[in-house]
């Protein structure tokens, strides 16, 4: 399914012992578009389930900036639609450093809150 080299990286929610989150993502590059993918667990299933959550038009577009704002708009999506709040933990790095995911979580939990207040 997927053919980078690194993942972008994993974060974890967990609201309770019986309720929380893990994904992780995967940059893949179709033959015309950038796509982030999802690794989640399904609950419904019992296994783990992949979903593309992203896509740009890779042209004139690097793998980093692809990653980023992916990683970005997708967040952006589950904060604002979703109403769900920032991770609470990294569980993996990967293409992006522990930094680099909070970095990226800042910008979009920040935008969230400067528009509560």
């Amino acid at each position: 399914m997927w053919g980078g080299s690194l993942p972008p990286g994993q974060v974890e929610w967990a609201w309770s012992p019986m309720h929380n989150r893990i994904d992780t993502y995967y940059l893949h590059r179709g033959r015309r578009y950038w796509i982030l993918w999802n690794r989640y667990w399904c609950e419904d299933w019992y296994k783990w389930e992949w979903q593309p959550i992203a896509c740009v038009h890779h042209k004139r577009i690097s793998e980093k900036q692809a990653a980023v704002y992916l990683l970005m708009a997708f967040w952006q999506n589950q904060a604002h639609e979703r109403e769900c709040d920032k991770f609470h933990w990294i569980g993996g790095e990967g293409f992006f450093s522990v930094a680099g995911l909070e970095a990226i979580a800042r910008e979009v939990w920040s935008e969230i809150s400067s528009c509560e207040g």
